[in-house]
């Protein structure tokens, strides 16, 4: 499963604490800037891709803090982060050839 969530800038020690876990640490859970992909939006956007149980815990453990964006938000972002590992891919094939 692939999901993004939000987080405010004043709650990033949330997401330190919430990686720590034993179950989300395992999962791909990568911090990005808001700014970058929803321009009006603040703070942080936070990259999920593992289980679903996962992802509950991460939503249990954040209090309410990591929200999960709508769908609409949340397929616009993850179309612009396929785009970027795209060609960061076609980097690596450029360079290793």
């Amino acid at each position: 499963m692939k999901a993004v969530y939000s987080l405010q800038k004043d709650e990033r020690k949330v997401y330190d604490t919430v990686i720590a876990d034993d179950i989300v640490g395992r999962q791909t859970v990568i911090l990005k800037d808001a700014q970058n992909y929803l321009e009006p939006m603040g703070g942080y956007l936070i990259y999920y891709e593992g289980s679903e149980e996962a992802s509950r815990r991460m939503e249990d453990l954040s209090k309410g803090t990591i929200k999960r964006l709508d769908k609409a938000q949340e397929s616009l972002v993850l179309e612009k982060i396929q785009e970027e590992e795209d060609r960061a891919e076609g980097g690596m094939g450029f360079l290793f050839g």
